[in-house]
């Protein structure tokens, strides 16, 4: 497989974002051009997300992400039929009516048990499925399932249902289905629906630009998108980026101390993606200072209210996209199954356990088949104790952090627990744009250079797409990057414990 054309423009760039930001702090004399080296730093990170205008991922089309649409489009759009399991399903059995001289895999995605199977063992299934739609609403999905045979490469019909299916919240398909519900599939609906995010992170950075200041909101572009691991991930999809403006405007509004607001935003990131919880960890913690401390501030109950009113409204709306309140319970149960294998770019603690030889080697179907969460656990159960105290010492650490912290510092800092509690694709990972909200810049250049780093090697090697070790070199990259990010915090205590015994 040959590399993207544009890897090396995003070595250098990084390299470049990173000398320059460093001569700004070393040279004083620099300072007059301090503006526009930001501002040049900001425009590559926009670039670089938008991959220079240029059209290089295997499965875009255009500005559309044709893989990504495939699954969120449909998959929302047909929800009370489809659920979580029946995507594949009743592609297959489209693709036969509508285009029989396009060859059927040899085999598919099982997207009940996650396993890979042969189509011709699965007629029961693919009948059921078909029986959950009515004529007109099968007509309908036969109809926008053509718009993707037609205009999808076929390179990308052998493989596109060896994915993991639509694993969408409830709630997320009910601001889906606002958008493409009533639509037909084409290539203009689908340009519209790619522009949504778009205007996301144009408001998500406005955002950070009026409450921040230019230079923060210049390098939080630049690890946006020069950042590692969600390359055109997130460009021409369907909402892949709500979870993250919702997060980052939290934040903001932390900082601008409109606390209810605050708390709404995180209970919309919360009920769409899960883990954005995790940015409340320390403000729940600065709450339990106060409390300690005899304080009774009014932002802890202001955020909460806002918080919880977001959940009730979400999980309302969410049970309102076909399949009433049983659509939370069978997508807690098919996400217990996904969690039951183990994919190749997964990224947190337990990552650093899982990379001994016989996986880094393995190919990726292999991959696919062999690490089940039995297998996982296995790897990890021999590496109980040590797991146990590096979570311990991230949490430690960061409960420290988050105890000395301002109220939106101590959100930024949910970075840590994300890292320490949960795998989650390299892709989420995009999350890190927000360490230039938390004081000093050096963690967000050691950041780009370790970006820098893992554009470089994939450039040199670019095959497999999805070698293990890069993200096992990742993994270990966040996790250093991490506690040096931390260990100022417990030197300064340490000295101040000090202080005080003198």
């Amino acid at each position: 497989m040959e590399p993207y054309p544009d890897f090396a423009a995003r070595v250098g760039l990084a390299l470049l974002v990173v000398l320059a930001i460093v001569a700004l702090r070393v040279c004083k004399g620099l300072a007059r051009f301090e503006p526009l080296v930001y501002g040049l730093a900001g425009l590559a990170g926009c670039a670089a997300f938008l991959n220079f205008g240029g059209n290089y991922h295997w499965w875009n089309q255009g500005i559309i992400a044709r893989w990504d649409q495939y699954h969120l489009q449909l998959g929302s759009k047909y929800f009370p039929e489809l659920g979580y399991d029946g995507l594949y399903a009743a592609s297959l059995i489209a693709q036969e009516q509508t285009a029989p001289d396009l060859p059927i895999p040899k085999r598919v995605r099982d997207l009940t048990t996650f396993k890979l199977v042969a189509p011709e063992n699965q007629s029961a299934e693919l009948t059921a499925v078909r029986e959950r739609f009515s004529d007109a609403r099968w007509q309908s999905f036969v109809a926008d399932h053509s718009d993707y045979l037609a205009n999808t490469p076929p390179h990308l019909w052998r493989v596109i249902r060896l994915d993991h299916g639509y694993n969408s919240t409830p709630a997320w398909t009910f601001v889906a289905r606002l958008f493409d519900a009533r639509l037909p599939t084409t290539n203009a609906t689908l340009g519209v629906f790619a522009a949504l995010d778009l205007l996301l992170v144009v408001a998500m950075f406005a955002l950070v630009f009026r409450t921040y200041g230019y230079r923060t909101a210049c390098l939080c572009l630049a690890l946006f998108g020069l950042g590692y691991g969600w390359r055109d991930i997130y460009v021409g999809s369907l909402l892949r980026l709500d979870w993250l403006a919702a997060t980052v405007f939290g934040i903001c509004l932390l900082k601008r101390e409109r606390f209810a607001i605050a708390g709404a935003c995180f209970g919309y990131a919360a009920m769409v993606r899960i883990f954005p919880v995790l940015f409340l960890t320390g403000p729940v913690l600065l709450a339990l200072k106060a409390w300690l401390g005899g304080e009774r501030p009014r932002w802890p109950l202001q955020l909460a209210a806002g918080f919880a009113a977001m959940v009730c409204v979400a999980f309302a709306a969410g049970s309102t996209t076909g399949q009433g309140v049983e659509a939370w319970r069978v997508f807690g149960a098919h996400i217990g199954a996904y969690r039951d294998t183990w994919s190749a770019d997964l990224i947190g603690v337990d990552t650093l356990f899982l990379g001994g030889p016989a996986n880094l080697l393995a190919s990726s179907e292999e991959r696919a088949e062999r690490r089940t969460l039995q297998d996982v656990r296995e790897s990890l159960a021999k590496w109980r104790p040590v797991r146990v105290a590096v979570v311990g010492v991230f949490l430690a650490l960061a409960g420290l952090a988050m105890w000395r912290a301002p109220l939106a510092e101590a959100a930024v800092l949910g970075l840590v627990p994300f890292f320490a509690l949960t795998p989650a694709a390299a892709y989420y990972w995009i999350v890190v744009l927000v360490v230039p909200l938390r004081r000093g810049w050096a963690a967000a250049l050691a950041l780009l250079l370790l970006s820098a780093a893992m554009h470089g090697i994939e450039f040199v090697d670019p095959s497999p797409i999805q070698a293990p070790w890069r993200y096992a070199l990742l993994a270990w990259g966040y996790a250093l990057i991490l506690i040096a990010w931390l260990t100022p915090d417990l030197v300064r205590l340490i000295g101040q414990q000090r202080a005080r015994a003198d």
